[in-house]
Order: C-alpha cells, then sequence, then structure tokens
C-alpha cells in the first residue's frame, strides 16, 4: 500500500497498481482501477476517483467511478456523481451530488 503524506501536494493526475492512501493533497485524476482508494480525514482530491474500491474520510470534489463499492466516513465531505454497484454512507458523512447503482459492466469509463 502506497500514501502520499500530509506535507505532500500533487499537481496532475496519479496512477497505479496497489492500493492508495492518500494523507495528503491530490488535484488531477486518480486512476488505481483494479484497487483501493483511501482518502483519509486529513487527505484531500479534487479530481475524478477510478477505482476498484473508494473509502472517502476526507474531502473529494470530484466524480468517483468504483467497480466494488464506496464508503462515505463519518468525516467525508464529498461533492460530486458516484457511480458504483455498492455505496455506503456512515452518519456524519456529507455528500452532494448524484448516486447511481449500477452493476460493474455498465459503469462508464468517465463520469457524464
Amino acid at each position: 500500500m502506497a500514501t502520499i503524506g500530509k506535507t505532500i501536494k500533487i499537481l496532475g493526475d496519479v496512477s497505479g497498481a496497489q492500493d492508495l492512501v492518500v494523507e495528503g493533497q491530490i488535484e488531477g485524476t486518480v486512476q488505481f482501477r483494479n484497487n483501493r482508494v483511501v482518502i483519509a480525514a486529513e487527505g484531500t482530491v479534487k479530481g475524478d476517483l477510478f477505482v476498484a474500491n473508494a473509502e472517502v474520510n476526507g474531502h473529494l470534489t470530484g466524480n468517483i467511478i468504483a467497480t466494488e463499492g464506496v464508503q462515505l466516513g463519518k468525516s467525508a465531505v464529498t461533492d460530486g456523481k458516484i457511480f458504483a454497484p455498492k455505496i455506503a454512507l456512515a452518519d456524519g458523512g456529507r455528500f452532494n451530488g448524484l448516486i447511481e447503482t449500477k452493476a460493474q459492466a455498465d459503469l462508464p469509463d468517465k463520469p457524464h
């Protein structure tokens, strides 16, 4: 599992083939299509996520396309669209946007 630390800010797209924890900031598309991405409580992402699983505990401004599932934790602040077969929102988590539960085969390649 890779970690983007609290003091790291990435301006640009990020991709990989392992699980990722974001404690810092990313401004760009995040593509870990076969892996899990966790946005920690202190983490921020401004861009779209293309993942197998997403867990948001921090701030996300963008869309999530997840082939397996999405969890929004109690400290999540999310603004965008979510496309996934399964979605969970914890008490206290904040979400503003659109949710579409779709089978994996029906997920978009990019948000519309």
